[in-house]
């Protein structure tokens, strides 16, 4: 009798632990990943339970686009499409196309109120570099203009999701995209978006 419910038991117990496989991999998928390469383009993808959203860094917000998805523990399909994807140390994202292309992302948290660090110009808008946070209130720039490198630094206050970087004339206000993108205008309102990512 023992033999029997062990023979029973085993196939349900094997059920469960591919159902909660399943649930552990796709719920692992729900948040925001930034790309800095995606078939060319710096973006965000984040995902819900059921839809994923494409935030394009550098581009008008009329250029955001959201697809329904379907997702197992190994694959993931939107519009037609299917991509094998894997998530390392929870935190980096591979997706793996049809034609052996592979992109992988970073988790981005949101709702940062401490920035630390460098942080690296990485769409080659703008004169500025490198932001560096020195510490809770001062930042670096790190610059060069007309050949000449410059590393001034200015007072900063984060309110809600913007840095405001500040000097006696002047002051810049970035968007913290999360805890390892801040973006925005360095050109005084003039041009398209820096976009920086901590390093």
């Amino acid at each position: 009798m023992k033999n029997k419910r062990a023979i029973i038991a085993l196939p349900v117990l094997l059920l469960l632990m591919t159902v909660n496989a399943y649930a552990q991999n796709t719920k692992a998928l729900i948040g925001k990943w930034f790309f800095e390469d995606f078939g060319g383009t710096i973006c965000i993808l984040e995902f819900t339970q059921t839809q994923v959203t494409f935030y394009p860094l550098e581009d008008d917000e009329d250029d955001i686009e959201t697809e329904s998805y379907q997702a197992d523990n190994t694959t993931i399909t939107i519009d037609g499409e299917t991509m094998r994807y894997t998530i390392q140390n929870g935190n980096v994202l591979t997706l793996s196309f049809s034609d052996d292309d592979k992109v992988t992302g970073k988790r981005v948290q949101a709702n940062a109120t401490v920035l630390t660090g460098k942080y690296q110009l990485v769409n080659d808008v703008g004169f500025i570099e490198m932001l560096e946070f020195l510490d809770q209130s001062t930042v670096r720039l790190h610059m060069e203009v007309l050949g000449k490198k410059a590393r001034p630094t200015y007072q900063y206050k984060i309110n809600g999701n913007r840095v405001i970087i500040s000097d006696p004339k002047d002051s810049m206000i970035l968007e913290i995209i999360g805890d390892i993108i801040i973006k925005g205008n360095t050109f005084g309102g003039i041009g398209d978006d820096s976009v920086f990512v901590k390093k």
